[in-house]
Parts: structure tokens; C-alpha cells; sequence
């Protein structure tokens, strides 16, 4: 949910099919059982086989196994496959240490986080350890023993990078949160970039925040800053997922919703494109060039090197006519947005360039 902040472009994939991984909470599952058989065997463990949420077996290697005052401890490598996941490589260590219960307790350490905010999976107070690793956790656990554990989860490395997450925003902090429903790292999941941006926006209705503010990215939340609109913890990240994030926000009553971001992705909302993803939605240069032909016949015509691009589009007209063209085109955003959340709570939209400067917004 939270590791995948810096992705790489897609535009670099490898000519091949896509690599799957393990995620950081199937490479601490694994760990905990390289401990656990060490404290049971004293005999030094490469290799664990795991049962997945899914039900198969699969195998994970393992670096090392090691006494750690009354338990044991492990280290594994993780492998996120061809997933730009900046924790692919980094060192997860198991600590175990036995109880006198049959318990299977767990405990943040060096480099994982704790909850702070409500919203999440787990209350404030508690380890970034999601359930889905505690349970998968336990059931491997249980394969080995009845035996009851401490168990401890350290990445070395995960103070510094959680500040390169989601982490911060969702009030997890000291370190980087043990993820994972399945135990499998599907490359370039927009599933789980999708739950992260879900995640941000719980988190902020559960602290009683009602009013708040959808981006595409950096230059819609500069934008909006810049614009002072509202405040930089009330901006919730959506990427290209606007049907996801605006269908999402309408299960939960807000007092008002700002859209600020940059018209070359917001006005595919206009024509019915709710993933803005050029993968997924047509050019917006084009459609909108034909919108304003037909709702604006009294604007000049636009030369071909005007037509390129959404921007080109609104700096080839005047001064005048960019302010009215902006606001029009904020207002059929809005329009479209209502509709879809059936004028559930008010919306208001902004239009930026590509300086961050806004050109165009809405009047309630």
C-alpha cells in the first residue's frame, strides 16, 4: 500500500513478461519460520516453505539464522520481482522470543512503523503489521509448534524509507508498515496504489476532516497551495483513479470537496473518461478542441501547432478568452462530478497551466 510512492515509468517495462515478487510481509513470514525452526532444530535454515492466503506452498530463501537472547532470529532479502517497489532488496529480520502463553504476539521494531491515526487497519498504538501478515504469520507458526512467541520485526533500512511512502500522510510513523493480503507483489499494481489513496482519504475523515481537496499530483497540490484553496493536509492524491476516488468519496458525507489539477487531465472527466490514464482515455487536446468549436463558434481558429496539447490549446487564446474558457470548463467538470455523486455534498473545481497558476474555477 504504502512502499510504492517512487515508481519508475511504466514506459520502461521489459520486453518480457512481468516478474511477481514477495511482499514485505511474506518475506517477515518467512523469517519468523527460518527463526522458529532454527529455536527448534539449532540447525542453520536457507530455504522455507510458506503457505500462502491462497492456499499453495512456495519457497523463500533465507540469508541467515541467529541466537537472540532467549530466541532466535532470521534475515531475509526481499524480492518484489519487476515491481518498482523502493523496498525490493532491502533486509527483514524475524526476532522470536518464546511466552510463557501460546500467544503469537507482535512488536514494531527498528524501522517499522506505528499507527497514530484511526482509519487503518489497525487501531493507534499498534505495529504497522497488517493483518494479513499477522495471520499468515500465525498460520505458519502453528505448522511448527503450539509454542507461544514475541514476534519482533526489524527493517534496518525503514526509517529513511518511509519517508518516500505514504506513510507520513497516514500518521504511521518510525518506519515502513509489513504489507500484504495475498504475500504476492504484483507488478505495478494499481490495486494497491488505488487502496493507499483510500487509505489517505479514511484517515482524514476519521480526524473529523470533511472539507477536502482531490489532486492528479504535485502540480494540481502546488496549485492549490499556491491558490490557498486549503490546507496541505486536506489534499488526498488520486493519480488517473478519479471514478474510483470520486465513487469512493460518496460513501462518506463532506461538507465540500475541491478538484485542482491541470485541464490536460481534468477535462476527460467531461467526456466520461474517469481513469485519465493515457492508457486508458483518448487525448484531451482533441476532444476539447471539438468542444470549443461547437459551444465557442466565435473564437478564432486554431493552427495546427495549437491543437497539440491541452496547454497549447488554452495559451493560443487571449488573456479573455482563457479566463472564460477555464471557468466554463471547470464548471462542466463540476457538473459531471455532481451528477456522478448525485449532489451529494458540493463540489468547486480549479484549472491550473503548468506553472501552477490557477486559470479558471468555479463560483458557488
Amino acid at each position: 500500500m504504502a512502499d510504492r510512492m517512487n515508481e519508475s515509468s511504466p514506459h520502461h517495462l521489459p520486453n518480457r513478461p512481468l516478474r511477481t515478487g514477495y511482499t514485505t510481509g511474506a518475506c517477515a513470514c518467512a523469517a519468523a519460520v527460518a527463526a522458529c525452526q532454527y529455536f527448534l532444530t539449532n540447525t542453520q535454515v536457507h530455504e522455507v516453505r510458506l503457505i500462502f492466503p491462497d492456499g499453495h506452498e512456495r519457497s523463500l530463501d533465507v540469508q541467515c539464522c541467529w541466537r537472540e537472547g532467549t530466541g532466535c532470529a532470521a534475515e531475509v532479502i526481499k524480492d518484489a520481482g519487476d515491481d518498482p517497489d523502493i523496498t525490493h532488496g532491502i533486509r527483514i529480520r524475524s526476532q522470536i522470543t518464546p511466552r510463557t502463553d501460546d500467544q503469537i504476539c507482535f512488536h514494531a521494531g527498528e524501522g517499522v512503523g506505528t499507527v497514530t491515526r484511526r482509519g487503518l487497519a489497525l487501531p493507534p498504538g499498534e505495529p504497522a503489521i497488517n493483518p494479513g501478515p499477522r495471520e499468515m504469520i500465525r498460520t505458519n507458526l502453528r505448522r511448527l509448534t503450539r509454542q507461544g512467541f514475541d514476534v519482533t520485526i526489524h527493517i534496518p533500512d525503514g526509517k529513511r524509507l518511509a519517508q518516500q511512502t505514504f506513510n507520513p500522510k497516514l500518521g504511521i510513523v518510525g518506519g515502513l508498515s509489513v504489507l500484504g493480503r495475498t504475500g504476492i507483489v504484483r507488478p505495478y499494481s494499481l490495486e494497491a496504489m488505488e487502496e493507499s489513496f483510500r487509505c489517505h482519504f479514511r484517515v482524514l475523515w476519521n480526524e473529523g476532516k470533511r472539507r477536502l481537496c482531490f489532486v492528479p499530483g504535485n502540480l494540481g497540490r502546488a496549485a492549490a497551495l499556491g491558490a490557498k484553496l486549503i490546507s496541505e493536509e486536506l489534499i488526498v492524491e488520486v493519480s488517473n483513479s478519479w471514478g474510483v476516488m470520486i465513487d469512493y468519496a460518496a460513501g462518506f458525507d463532506l461538507d465540500h470537496l475541491w478538484v485542482v489539477g491541470h485541464p490536460g487531465k481534468l477535462t476527460k472527466l467531461m467526456f466520461g473518461h474517469w481513469n485519465t490514464h493515457s492508457r486508458h482515455s483518448p487525448a484531451a487536446a482533441p476532444l476539447l478542441l471539438n468542444h470549443l468549436q461547437q459551444q465557442f463558434p466565435e473564437l478564432p481558429s486554431f493552427s495546427a501547432d495549437d491543437t497539440g496539447t491541452v496547454e497549447a490549446l488554452i495559451q493560443a487564446l487571449t488573456p479573455q478568452h482563457q479566463k472564460l474558457i477555464a471557468d466554463h470548463l471547470a464548471g462542466e467538470i463540476r457538473g459531471k462530478i455532481l451528477a456522478r455523486v448525485q449532489h451529494r455534498w458540493p463540489v468547486d473545481v480549479a484549472l491550473c497551466n503548468l506553472k501552477g497558476e490557477i486559470i479558471g474555477q468555479t463560483r458557488r
